[in-house]
């Protein structure tokens, strides 16, 4: 009777059994709660296994778990059907890529892009303590002697700093779509809401960035090495980092260099080579020096040796 008063039940109520809270006075001193779990399957016509109510009953009806449940993702790019999808819990990555039916024949699934928003937050997370962190460090500087030594100003680390905090955040999480595609359960993950996938179109290029002379894209040949490429990009400046070379492949991994031999910069796998869509990344070398400065240097230090030379001569004399 009492849920016919309240409308009945609504779309998502779990007919199943309720929950009765039943307040009872104790000799007339104290208050206690006693439970009670309620068959809603009883047809009203049994009146034997009903429940009268009593004043300050307490029913609660249970929903179904998950039932209005709103969490989507996007996928984007080279597939059939485009679009935002609904998700079911634990769907995995592999189940709405197929829900869109698939890849097109001008899809590059090694680079693909997944973005998470938890991941974007935690990046954010970490530029923040950075940012704090190289605040401690100068404060800290400033209160010795390293200051001194230190030619940055407080004004001009600010200023890097917001730089580095208007850093755009992208949240992405590496993945391996094609292990995931070919059936790897172990490599395919459970989808999040607001998680994006998207498939670029295939190509054909290899990327290279940093000190060299001019840096851009070229058609990835077989046979061409890491050298090949950046003679391609007019070589290295003098600034370029040759043993801290490094590659970040489509998907967003990165692989670092080794340098087994004098001139030839090779991949610690013989496996590992450049692939479409990699890109070259040559850093700065953080000791360099003009060939001037580099000369001042060394002539202070020579001239520092004689000096020491000949006071400690004047000594033993």
């Amino acid at each position: 009777d009492l849920i016919d008063l309240a409308g009945g039940y609504t779309d998502d109520a779990l007919v199943d059994k309720a929950e009765l809270r039943r307040l009872r006075l104790n000799n007339n001193e104290f208050i206690t709660t006693q439970l009670i779990d309620i068959d809603l399957k009883i047809k009203p016509s049994n009146r034997d296994t009903l429940i009268d109510l009593a004043s300050r009953d307490n029913i609660k009806i249970r929903s179904i778990k998950d039932w209005d449940i709103r969490d989507k993702v996007t996928v984007k790019g080279e597939v059939s059907y485009p679009g935002d999808y609904l998700i079911s819990p634990n769907e995995t990555l592999s189940s709405v890529i197929s829900r869109a039916g698939g890849f097109t024949n001008e899809s590059f699934i090694d680079g693909a892009l997944f973005t998470r928003e938890s991941i974007k937050k935690k990046e954010r997370e970490q530029l923040n303590f950075l940012a704090e962190t190289i605040r401690r460090d100068q404060a800290s500087r400033s209160m010795t002697k390293e200051s001194e030594d230190f030619s940055i100003s407080s004004q001009e680390i600010e200023e890097s700093i917001a730089a580095l905090l208007s850093s755009e955040i992208i949240g992405r999480l590496i993945v391996d779509l094609p292990r995931i595609m070919s059936g790897d359960s172990s490599a395919d993950i459970v989808l999040q809401d607001g998680d994006i996938i998207e498939i670029p179109k295939y190509t054909n290029a290899v990327t290279v960035v940093g000190e060299v002379r001019r840096a851009g894209s070229f058609v990835r040949q077989e046979s061409f090495s890491v050298d090949d490429y950046i003679e391609l990009a007019a070589g290295m400046t003098s600034r370029g980092n040759k043993k801290e070379i490094y590659i970040i492949r489509a998907n967003g991994s990165v692989d670092k260099m080794s340098n087994h031999r004098e001139r030839l910069l090779t991949f610690s796998s013989s496996k590992d080579k450049i692939l479409a869509g990699d890109t070259i990344v040559v850093p700065i070398k953080s000791s360099y020096q003009t060939p001037l400065n580099a000369y001042r240097t060394i002539s202070q230090v020579i001239f520092q040796s004689i000096a020491s030379m000949a006071a400690f001569s004047s000594i033993l004399n």
